[in-house]
């Protein structure tokens, strides 16, 4: 990926630029101009799981000790 050239990224995938942004809360976010695949997503959504992540951001919206090391939330 690293050799990828974005260009390229784009005519292989014309709706690129749409597939690959966010927008909530009045944020837009354009992610399609980084070197990711759909690959690179469904990695990073496993990688979430197996650090369970979802959990860990619950908590620390609960208030819970999460930074144990340093004694805070």
């Amino acid at each position: 990926m690293r050799k990828r050239h974005l260009r390229d990224l784009f005519a292989d995938d014309p709706g690129r630029g749409d597939r690959f942004t966010a927008e909530a809360a009045g944020l837009y976010l354009d992610y399609s101009k980084n070197r990711i695949t759909d690959e690179t997503l469904a990695l990073l959504q496993q990688l979430a799981q197996a650090c369970e992540l979802k959990q860990h951001v619950e908590a620390m919206f609960r208030g819970d000790r999460i930074n144990v090391t340093e004694r805070r939330a």
